[in-house]
């Protein structure tokens, strides 16, 4: 039998190590199984690991197919291709596992990536790690700048810190605190979000109940259930059209107290004319008109003489 590696080295006939304990492989073709305390590094090929337990897996290592053992520690960038059942306590550096069927894993730090989890249990992913399908299963908390790329069906404890979940296709959310983001939710449920936390799109789904400073940018045609008073719903239809109504009304009115405004103002021009016009007509004959103002003596002498005559 011939298997073609990496840098396409031709191995035949892999190493089978069958009920064996405490040793150590880097390099070469291997099917291991009921093997105890095994380290594998380098660039070592694992083709089966069935039923065995492993110290570390490590270095530039891969693993092709993981059935029923037990793993300590996944790191630097070794990989696991497919874990079909069993536990590994801790997944980190820059290390991989490509599908899992079933598992259970205690911490998912650093660097290192999990492409599709279909069931099983993980504890806690941290810092920069990511899990990219989870298809089904239970994580309880992602924390620090982890990140959840899709979550289709299943449950997720917490998200906290600046943790990150891109889209929620289904699947229930017990609450989410701090500064975490959930980008896209198209069904599923959230109990809680809190403190800074933030859903970008809710285009359906529920969310119970948001407190704090929480933040939903645009709610299409979800449901939120409870609002906390400082809670925000930057857009959402129903919300939009009220703003709408609002806006029509305030500018009619603001309109219809311009007109008075203007009237007023005309009505108050049309009085200070009326007032005015009168003073302006005894100014011009005074001034201009002199043989219209009459002498009071003139006058009188003209009445003597009349009565004389």
């Amino acid at each position: 039998m011939c298997f073609l590696l990496k840098n396409k080295e031709k191995v035949i006939d892999p190493v089978v190590h069958e009920e064996e304990d405490n040793f150590s492989i880097s390099n070469g073709v291997h099917i291991i199984n009921k093997c105890k305390n095994v380290s594998v590094s380098g660039n070592a090929v694992i083709l089966e690991a069935t039923d065995s337990s492993f110290d570390e897996i490590t270095g530039k290592a891969t693993v092709q197919m993981f059935e029923n053992c037990i793993l300590e520690r996944l790191s630097g960038k070794a990989k696991i291709g497919l874990m079909k059942s069993g536990r590994i306590e801790k997944v980190t550096g820059k290390s991989r596992i490509t599908t899992i069927n079933d598992c259970k894993i205690d911490y998912v730090n650093e660097k290192s990536k999990i492409g599709t989890m279909n069931n099983g249990f993980i504890r806690f992913i941290d810092d920069k790690a990511e899990l990219a399908t989870l298809t089904n299963g239970k994580v309880m908390f992602a924390r620090g700048k982890s990140r959840v790329v899709s979550f289709i069906n299943g449950e997720i404890t917490g998200f906290m810190g600046k943790a990150e979940l891109v889209s929620l296709l289904n699947g229930h959310v017990t609450y989410c605190l701090d500064k975490a983001k959930i980008g896209t939710i198209n069904s599923g449920k959230i109990d809680l979000i809190a403190d800074n936390a933030e859903i970008s799109t809710l285009n359906k789904g529920v969310v119970e109940e948001m407190l704090g400073a929480s933040m939903v940018s645009a709610n299409m045609d979800g449901e939120i259930v409870t609002k906390g008073k400082n809670s925000l719903i930057l857009y959402s239809p129903t919300i939009s059209e009220q703003r709408k109504a609002e806006y029509k009304k305030q500018k009619e009115t603001k309109v219809e107290e311009t007109k008075v405004e203007e009237t007023n103002r005309e009505e108050a021009k049309e009085e200070e004319k009326i007032e005015e016009a009168p003073v302006e007509n005894v100014n011009q004959v005074s001034i201009f008109d002199d043989k219209k103002i009459k002498d009071p003596k003139k006058s009188k002498s003209r009445k003597k003489v009349e009565s004389k005559k």
